[in-house]
Parts: C-alpha cells; sequence; structure tokens
C-alpha cells in the first residue's frame, strides 16, 4: 500500500511539472507574438513620409496599418511602440535596377515627436535640410531621454546645435559630421554622461566648452574639419577617463587653436589612436603623452613643434602602425628605435632631420623623409633592411653617391622619388626584363617587377652621360615619369607611346635630341620634327583658338621649354602643397617660358612686374 501511494503521488507530481512546463511554454508563446503598431505613431510616420521626396519608391512598404512592417521600422514586440527608425540611404553603389541611387529628401518633420519609445534614429545621407534647433527640440521632448543612439549625418543640416541637444541623456552614440553646424558647441553636452562616440567632423563648428571633458564614458571623440578656435587646456580633457581615439584632424594649414597644457599634467585616459593635424601643440613636444604607451597610430602633424624627439616618447616601447610627425620643425637625428606593425606608414617629411638617412623597421611599406636635411649615400642595404618598401620618399634632401643595388629587391615597391638630392655618377641605363644601371662602372640590376611602378621621379640629381632605354615602355602602369634636371641625352624611345597609363611625363632640363615619337599620347605632333623644332609648335598652339591641345600634349610642350607644371594636380608649379607667394624661382622661370612663343596679339602683355600671381593665366 505504501509503495502504491508512493507511486500514485510521483505520478501526480510528473503531471504537475507537466503542466507548469506546458503553461510556460505558452505563456512564452503569446508573449512572442508580434503586437501591432500604434495607431497614433503610424500616423506619425505617415506625415513624416509626406514630407519626403522619394523618387525611387523606397518607402514603397510603407502602406497599410501595420508599421512595424514597413522597412526601416522597428517596434517592441509586446508594447507595439516604435523603438528603431533607420533610413540611412544606401552607399552610391547600391543602386536599382535602372541605375539611380536609392535616395531620400526633404526636411524631418517635428511629428516623430509621437515616437516617445524611439532608441535608434538613424537618418544618415538622406540629404536633409533645414535648421538643426527644431529637430532637436522635438527629439529632447518625445523620446522619453530613451534614445541611444542619433545618426543625422552626411545631411544639409545648418544651425547652431541648440542646448536641448544636452537633454538626451541615454544617448551613447551622437553622429552628426558632414552638415552645415557652425557655432560653439552647447554647454549642456556636458549632461550626456553616457556618451561612448561622439562624431562631429566636416562641419562649420568653432568653438570648444569645458564642459565636453565630462563625458567619462567616451571613448571615441571625432571633431575633425571644423574650424575651431580659441584655447584647449587640461580642464577640456580632465574627465575623460575612458577616450582610447582622439581625432582633430584639418586639411587646411591654417592654425587656430592652440592646447596650453601644463607640462605636469597627467591625462586620466590611455589612447590608443592620436591624430592631431593643424593644431599648435609646440613648441615644445606635447609632454602630456609621457603616459601614453598604449598607442599605436600616431599623427601630429602641421603641429607647430620645433623640437627633438625626446628619449621618453621613444620609452614608451610603443609598436606602432603609423607614425607621421610632418610639416614641423622637428630637428636632430632620427631615432630608429620604434617597433612597427606588418604594413606600417611613416611620414616625417619637412622638418630639420639630420644626418644619414636612417634604417628603419623591416614591417614598413610606405616611408617618407622628404625635405629634410640628411646627408650621405643612400644605405647599401636598404632594400634588404627594408624589404616590404611600397612607397619611398626621400626627395629634397643633401643625398650623394648612387642608387644602390639592393633596391631591386623591393618587388611591391611602386613609388620611388628621390629628385632633389645630389646624387651622381650613372653613367647607363638598359632594361632587358631588369633595370641595369651602371653607376662609375658597377652594374646595378633592378628586378622585373618594375613595371609594377606607378610613379617614378628621379628629377633634380646629376644623373649623366646615359640615355633613356627603349625597354622604357614596359613600364605599363607607370602614371607618372619625372627624369628632369639631369643630364641624360639621345632621343625619346618610340617605345614611350606604349605608355598608356601616362598622364604626367617631365623630361626637361637635360640633352635630349632626336624625333618626337607620334602615336598614342602624342599623336598631335609632327614626326618628322626634332625636339628643338617642336618648340615652334607651341605658337601656333597658342594661337589656336578653335581647338586646345591635350593635357599631355601640352604638358610635353612645357617641359621641353624646362617648365614643370603640374596640371593633373590642379596647381601652377611644383607639387603645390606649399601655399607659397611668389618667388623669384618661380618668376624667373615663368620669364623663360616666354621666350619660347611669339605673342603678336599682345595676350600676354600682363606679365610684367615682379608679382606673377596677379599676371593673366597665372593663379597662386
Amino acid at each position: 500500500m505504501k509503495h502504491s501511494n508512493t507511486f500514485i503521488n510521483g505520478k501526480c507530481f510528473f503531471i504537475f511539472l507537466c503542466g507548469i512546463l506546458f503553461l510556460t511554454k505558452l505563456s512564452f508563446s503569446i508573449g512572442e507574438l508580434e503586437v501591432a503598431c500604434r495607431d497614433a505613431e503610424r500616423k506619425a510616420l505617415d506625415k513624416f513620409k509626406r514630407g519626403l521626396a522619394d523618387p525611387s519608391g523606397r518607402l514603397s512598404s510603407w502602406v497599410g496599418d501595420d508599421c512595424c512592417r514597413w522597412e526601416g521600422v522597428s517596434c517592441n514586440n509586446r508594447t507595439g511602440h516604435v523603438v528603431e527608425l533607420n533610413l540611412r540611404s544606401p552607399s552610391s553603389n547600391s543602386l536599382d535596377g535602372d541605375g539611380t541611387v536609392q535616395t531620400l529628401s526633404g526636411k524631418i518633420d517635428p511629428s516623430l515627436i509621437v515616437l516617445k519609445d524611439l532608441n535608434y534614429l538613424d537618418l544618415s545621407k538622406i540629404d536633409f535640410g533645414g535648421e538643426i534647433t527644431d529637430v532637436l527640440d522635438s527629439l529632447s521632448r518625445c523620446s522619453r531621454s530613451s534614445l541611444k543612439t542619433l545618426n543625422l549625418g552626411y545631411n544639409e543640416l545648418t544651425g547652431n546645435l541648440p542646448n536641448s541637444l544636452g537633454y538626451l541623456k541615454s544617448l551613447t552614440y551622437l553622429q552628426m559630421s558632414d552638415n552645415l553646424f557652425q557655432g560653439s558647441l552647447p554647454n549642456s553636452i556636458g549632461n550626456l554622461t553616457s556618451l561612448e562616440e561622439i562624431s562631429l567632423s566636416s562641419n562649420i563648428l568653432s568653438g570648444i566648452p569645458k564642459s565636453l571633458g565630462q563625458l567619462s564614458k567616451l571613448t571615441v571623440l571625432d571633431i575633425s574639419e571644423n574650424i575651431w578656435e580659441g584655447v584647449i587646456t587640461e580642464t577640456h580633457l580632465a574627465n575623460l577617463s575612458s577616450l582610447t581615439e582622439l581625432t582633430m584632424d584639418k586639411v587646411s594649414p591654417n592654425i587656430s587653436l592652440v592646447f596650453k597644457i601644463n607640462s605636469d599634467w597627467i591625462p586620466p585616459f590611455k589612447l590608443t589612436y592620436l591624430l592631431i593635424r593643424s593644431c599648435q601643440l609646440g613648441p615644445k613636444f606635447p609632454t602630456w603623452l609621457k603616459n601614453q604607451s598604449e598607442l599605436t597610430f600616431v599623427i601630429l602633424n602641421n603641429a607647430m613643434i620645433s623640437d627633438t624627439i625626446p628619449n621618453w616618447f621613444l620609452n614608451l616601447d610603443l609598436r606602432l602602425g603609423r607614425l607621421e610627425m610632418a610639416y614641423n620643425q622637428l630637428s636632430g637625428k632620427v631615432p630608429n628605435s620604434f617597433s612597427f606593425n606588418k604594413e606600417s606608414i611613416v611620414d616625417l617629411s619637412t622638418n630639420r632631420f639630420q644626418g644619414p638617412l636612417p634604417i628603419w623597421s623591416s614591417n614598413i611599406t610606405i616611408f617618407s623623409l622628404r625635405d629634410n636635411l640628411f646627408s650621405g649615400p643612400i644605405p647599401p642595404n636598404i632594400g634588404e633592411a627594408m624589404p616590404l618598401l611600397s612607397d619611398l620618399d626621400i626627395s629634397e634632401n643633401s643625398l650623394s653617391g648612387s642608387i644602390p643595388l639592393s633596391i631591386g629587391n623591393l618587388t611591391g615597391l611602386t613609388t620611388l622619388i628621390i629628385s632633389n638630392n645630389k646624387l651622381s655618377g650613372i653613367d647607363e641605363i638598359t632594361y632587358q626584363g631588369k633595370l641595369k644601371v651602371v653607376a662609375k662602372g658597377r652594374a646595378l640590376l633592378y628586378d622585373s617587377t618594375l613595371y609594377l611602378f606607378n610613379s617614378i621621379d628621379l628629377s633634380n640629381n646629376n644623373l649623366s652621360g646615359g640615355q633613356i632605354p627603349s625597354s622604357v615602355g614596359n613600364l605599363e602602369w607607370i602614371e607618372t615619369l619625372d627624369i628632369s634636371m639631369n643630364h641624360i641625352s639621345g632621343p625619346i624611345p618610340l617605345s614611350m607611346t606604349s605608355l598608356i597609363f601616362l598622364n604626367h611625363l617631365n623630361l626637361s632640363y637635360n640633352n635630349l635630341s632626336g624625333k618626337i615619337p607620334t602615336t598614342n599620347q602624342f599623336l598631335t605632333f609632327d614626326a618628322h620634327q626634332s625636339t628643338k623644332e617642336m618648340l615652334a609648335t607651341i605658337t601656333s598652339m597658342v594661337g589656336q583658338t578653335t581647338s586646345s591641345p591635350s593635357n599631355i600634349q601640352l604638358l610635353w610642350l612645357l617641359s621641353l621649354c624646362g617648365i614643370i607644371i603640374a596640371f593633373f594636380n590642379g596647381r601652377c608649379f611644383g607639387d603645390g602643397d606649399r601655399g607659397m607667394d611668389c618667388i623669384d624661382e618661380e618668376w624667373k622661370v615663368l620669364l623663360h617660358f616666354t621666350d619660347c612663343l611669339t605673342n603678336p596679339s599682345g595676350r600676354l602683355s600682363s606679365w610684367v612686374g615682379l608679382d606673377f600671381c596677379e599676371w593673366e593665366g597665372v593663379y597662386c
């Protein structure tokens, strides 16, 4: 009897458990049933849609009573409230069948105020216009402070960012780059204590409040490409204890923002990514970097630093993927004790570094030491020591000697710029599957992968005695070839006409002779003209008004006159990156150009005086 009762009790307990499991599963199943969207929110979205232009019919699904099924709309399954609205335009390569981009345009209607449970809003790349104040005022009232992600980037929104931005206290991600916002950031931005990422790049913002420094959860701050003015102190950075990425990039060389930070201040953050360009950090090397031992990416370009690289920076034992400190006044010898990750980039150009050319990490692929004071020979083992180099620019120094044989080991090299040095001693250049350079009786063989080059600049050295090899035609991908201002003689080889990607060729200031090739880029030249006779063509071409020479043809003609003009970069002279005023050297070059011309109509009558920037057709 006792065993029977036990069996019955056990059976009842089993049935009870099964019932519990069934009811639990039923409860979850009911909870998973989707609830249709709220009528008020559907009407608000419909009104928002009516304010948009939708030529591609991207919102064609926005019909019917259940807005939770509309494209870009997500709802809470249990309440039916709209929690996400994502209408971010597809990238430009996302096309409709007829080849049109699926874009929207218009204005952000205040009807979004009804979406009180919204926590994710992405209206980026929609070509929205209008003033930002009403938009942020509406969002700050509608979202019950639940909005966590706000992306209004890549539109044409205007105006000052209002204080109501600071009411969105649940924001963790704020993306408002590439608009037309102006003025200062509101002081209320310090209230956004949950923010983890901010991007305000590419606007017209000018003022940074000290309250920005209160965002203790902020990890990423990108405020590049604005017109920031004033002074940054340690207060602006005081409590950014979570910050790992700081980006204050500005392409314009004009500096209007100055860092004035106490030399003994220790930041509360540990950066991995630091990009500051065209802001004043100097004249001393910024000491607030002393504890930044986790940096992997460092760009401090055009920062008005007039100092040496301090030992304490070397002692941080950084392992870098990128190091740029270009356009400063850094001096002394370049330390080579940095460690680098694979395929790293180093740019220390336009400084005052001196001494022998340094050999750096074997992991570097792009290496620029242009426009410094390095002297002596190019290290003979550069090809073995830095085998991954793809781009090497050591131009505008005082390097001497010959081009080392080991460059032939750089199988990935595509750009080699060693112009404006004192290199000499090349007696012969041939190319037969490999480039053979005989320098002072020593044959230098360059690997057959030279055909992969797209840019070669050997200009303004003392290369002499040789001719341009006919196998130059094997450089099938070459786009830029500059061997001007040397002592190269002989004819222009016919094979050069096979360089169909060539858009910049400069052979000026050499001793070339013979006939001009006449196919492909050279079609318009007279095959029976010599190089000197070619100069006469300039006169007739200047006089023509019904047709214009091609860029490559005009560049050829100017090169024959000894003029170096970079048409393809939209600049007047040189590399065009210096923003220089009128200088005597360029004035003389322009006058030399006029020696090649006849001017019967007086078109160049304004070409008098010292300020050639005022001459007709010249832009500085």
